[in-house]
């Protein structure tokens, strides 16, 4: 299984907050595993099987 990084911009900026626990959640609901984020950058670290799955898009900015 190979890891991944994902470094999110405008995470935790001004009136917008997102936990990291929830962050690490909604990228497990997404199916990756071994979840881990770097404080309260929005960078996570993930593991994941490659399946040509697409993951971003206009699904994703409702949690945001």
């Amino acid at each position: 299984m190979k890891r991944y990084i994902a470094f999110l911009r405008g995470i935790n900026l001004g009136k917008r907050r997102l936990p990291m626990s929830r962050l690490q959640a909604l990228f497990g609901e997404l199916g990756f595993s071994a979840v881990e984020t770097f404080i309260a950058s929005g960078n996570v670290v993930f593991s994941s099987r490659p399946t040509g799955k697409k993951v971003h898009g206009p699904d994703s900015r409702p949690h945001f």
